[in-house]
C-alpha cells in the first residue's frame, strides 16, 4: 500500500523510560491510550484485524490458556513476588471465577453491589445483559464463598508474596508443568544464566516510549507505546545482551517453530506455520529487541530466544534462537503496522 510506502516510523530515543510497574498498574487506565505489541494484532489484517477492531476492541474472553500462562509466567519469572496456594478448592472454575475478581475489586472501589455487578459482567463477558433471574441465583450460589474469600484476602501470605488462587482443576495442571519444570532446558538456562557472577538481570520490565510516524501528506503523529519485557540480561564481559520470552503453547513443542525456512532467492519464508509464524511472536521479539538496542547503544551485541512450554501434555519445552531473518521480518511489519495506526 502506497500510503505505508512512504510512510516513517522513528521511535524518539528522549522518551524512552525504563520502569517497574505491576500488572495492574500496566494494564490499568493510566495506560489505556499507549499502543502495545499485543494491540497492533487488531489492527493487522493478517491477524483479523481492522481499524474497527483496532479503535473499539473486543472484550478479552476467558481462556484457560491465559489463566494457565499467566501462572506459569509468574512463578518462573517472578517467583520471589508470587505465591501459589496449593491447599485452597474453592475458586470455581472457567469464567466465572475472573467475575467473581473483578466484583471484588469494584466492591473494594466502593461501587454499589449491583453496579460492580454490572460492570464485572461487561469486563470479562459474563452473561453481558443477561446477569438476571435464575442465572444472577446460580452465580451467587455458586460464587459466594469465593467472593466471600476473596474480598476478605484469606490468602495473605506472610512473606509478603502476591497469591495465585486457581481453581482445582487449573492448580493440577500448573503443579504438574512446574513439577517437570524443574528438570527442564529452560530451568537450566536461566538457573545458569549468571554462573560467573557477571551478568545484570531483569524480569519483567515495563518500557515507556513515544514513536513518530510521518505520513506520506508530511503531518506527524506521535504515538505512546508500552511494552513489558519477561527477560532479558547483559552481560558486560562479554558485552552480549540476550532477551528470553517464555510463550506457553497448546501445540506439540516440535511444531512450535513450524518448519519456515527462509529461501534467499525469493527472499520469502516457506513451508508450515507454527505458533511463532501464526501469533506473530518474531514482530514482538523484534520490536523489544530493537528497543534494547536504543536503550543501551551499540556498544552491546544483541540476541534473543523463546522459552516455549508445553501448556498440557508431558509439560515438554525448548529453547529456540531466534534468527535475524526474523527480526527484520518483525521490524517491518512492526512499521506498516504504526502506519496504519497512524494513517
Amino acid at each position: 500500500m502506497t500510503y505505508v510506502d512512504n510512510c516513517s516510523v522513528e521511535i524518539l530515543t528522549n522518551s524512552i523510560q525504563l520502569l517497574n510497574l505491576s500488572d495492574e498498574e500496566y494494564f490499568s487506565d493510566i495506560y489505556a491510550n499507549y499502543t502495545s505489541n499485543s494491540k497492533l494484532k487488531l489492527i493487522n489484517p493478517l491477524e483479523g484485524g481492522s481499524p474497527k477492531k483496532y479503535f473499539n476492541p473486543p472484550k478479552q474472553d476467558y481462556s484457560k490458556n491465559l489463566e494457565f500462562g499467566s501462572a506459569i509466567h509468574a512463578k518462573i519469572l517472578q517467583p520471589s513476588q508470587f505465591e501459589i496456594i496449593a491447599d485452597y478448592q474453592h475458586k470455581p472454575g472457567g469464567k466465572l471465577g475472573v467475575f467473581i475478581e473483578k466484583v471484588v475489586y469494584y466492591r473494594k472501589l466502593h461501587y454499589p453491589i449491583y453496579k460492580a455487578l454490572l460492570q464485572a459482567s461487561e469486563d470479562t463477558n459474563y452473561y453481558v445483559g443477561k446477569l438476571k433471574g435464575r442465572i444472577l441465583q446460580n452465580t451467587i450460589k455458586s460464587g459466594l464463598r469465593y467472593y466471600l474469600d476473596y474480598y476478605y484476602n484469606i490468602f495473605n501470605l506472610d512473606n509478603n508474596k502476591t497469591p495465585i488462587v486457581l481453581s482445582p482443576s487449573a492448580l493440577i495442571s500448573v503443579q504438574d508443568c512446574l513439577q517437570r519444570y524443574e528438570n527442564s532446558s529452560i530451568c537450566s538456562f536461566l538457573n545458569k544464566q549468571n554462573i560467573t557472577g557477571s551478568k545484570e538481570f531483569f524480569f519483567e520490565q515495563v518500557i515507556l516510549l513515544h514513536i513518530k510516524v510521518t505520513l506520506p501528506t508530511k503531518q506527524s503523529v506521535i504515538i505512546p507505546f508500552k511494552l513489558k519485557i519477561d527477560n532479558y540480561t547483559i552481560d558486560n564481559d562479554e558485552g552480549i545482551i540476550t532477551l528470553n520470552d517464555l510463550k506457553t503453547t497448546g501445540i506439540n513443542i516440535q511444531y512450535f517453530m513450524g518448519q519456515k525456512t527462509w529461501n534467499e532467492k525469493t527472499e520469502e519464508f516457506e513451508g508450515f506455520l507454527g505458533s511463532f509464524q501464526v501469533y506473530h511472536y518474531y514482530r514482538q521479539i523484534a520490536v523489544y529487541l530493537y528497543v534494547l538496542q536504543l536503550l543501551y547503544g551499540p556498544k552491546y551485541t544483541y540476541q534473543a530466544n523463546i522459552l516455549a512450554i508445553e501448556s498440557s501434555g508431558m509439560y515438554n519445552s525448548s529453547i529456540f534462537p531466534i534468527s535475524n531473518a526474523y527480526i527484520k521480518k518483525g521490524i517491518d511489519e512492526f512499521k506498516e503496522l504504526m502506519c496504519r495506526v497512524a494513517f
